[in-house]
């Protein structure tokens, strides 16, 4: 099995789970934002090392490219967790 398909197995099983279990469970905004922030931060420092690394050098900067967008995808799978949390909190208004 690729290294990539392994990643996003990880985000998937791993990182969303938790992100949804933040979302439902914690109280303060930032304990629930907190993936998201370690996850763009990250991109950021990727996407950095990319841009000083150079794309056609190197082997480094391939790599960094990718762990940059493995970390965009960790993002988008927060986001998703944030909507089914908005969306069960959106029912349960309307349904009171």
């Amino acid at each position: 099995m690729e290294l990539a398909v392994v990643i996003l197995l990880l985000e998937a099983a791993g990182l969303f789970p938790a992100q949804l279990l933040l979302c439902f469970k914690a109280r303060r905004r930032l304990l629930r934002r907190l993936p998201l922030l370690l996850l763009a931060g990250l991109f950021l420092l990727f996407m950095g090392l990319t841009a000083s690394v150079g794309l056609d050098g190197d082997a480094a900067g391939p790599i960094f490219l990718s762990l940059g967008i493995f970390m965009l995808i960790g993002q988008l799978f927060c986001a998703l967790a944030w909507l089914i949390w908005g969306l069960c909190a959106l029912i349960k208004k309307l349904r009171a």
